[in-house]
């Protein structure tokens, strides 16, 4: 259709600033393809093209955890960590959030942060976060996940400064005044809205 040829063209014009990227080339091949196919002609619209334009590689490969195989996952795990000083009057509270459950290189399960990444896709109208609930089909990973953050023995490490390895290549420090002497482990949700699901669908699959 002349909207879908449209489609086509800002697609390949946006694509042109990130061509040294491989993950960014599939997603612009697999939304002009679609483009190109009369199957797709009600699935995809021009905002598809912007929202990859605005994204970052980071942001590209985290997309990926939406993905399994040919399968679209609507939405995923997503934790945050609340540090508490219980002696406080005003119960001053610090947060290590938006932290999801991720794999290395030897399957080993591992927590990483990716506010930047969620408070981008979050902005273009892709995804939404939400703490204190979560979905079945995410039960076993908050449970993976609160296993691991409970191993890391963080009550020993919470005096005013304290490390934690979340993330293998990066430790966090911490400077407080506070001494925070516990901490709460609070569960959410990660879900791809409708325009989100439709994009991924187009760009992932």
């Amino acid at each position: 259709t002349k909207a879908n040829n449209g489609i086509m063209l800002k697609g390949f014009e946006d694509s042109r600033y990130v061509l040294n990227d491989g993950l960014m080339r599939e997603y612009f091949s697999n939304l002009i393809s679609k483009a190109a196919n009369k199957d797709y002609s009600d699935k995809i619209a021009p905002y598809f093209s912007t929202v990859l334009s605005n994204l970052s590689v980071t942001d590209a490969l985290f997309l990926q955890n939406f993905r399994d195989g040919k399968r679209l996952i609507p939405a995923i795990a997503i934790a945050k960590i609340r540090f508490v000083d219980t002696h406080d009057s005003v119960s001053f509270s610090d947060y290590m959030q938006d932290i999801i459950l991720e794999y290395n290189d030897d399957s080993k399960p591992t927590l990483k942060e990716h506010s930047e990444q969620i408070d981008t896709l979050e902005s273009l109208g892709i995804l939404k976060r939400s703490y204190g609930v979560y979905n079945e089909s995410e039960k076993d990973d908050l449970i993976k996940m609160k296993q691991l953050v409970d191993s890391m023995d963080l009550k020993q490490k919470l005096n005013g400064k304290f490390n934690i390895n979340l993330n293998s290549a990066n430790n966090h420090i911490f400077i407080t005044k506070h001494q925070y002497d516990n901490y709460k482990f609070i569960y959410g949700s990660l879900e791809l809205i409708n325009l989100g699901k439709s994009f991924s669908r187009i760009v992932l699959l």
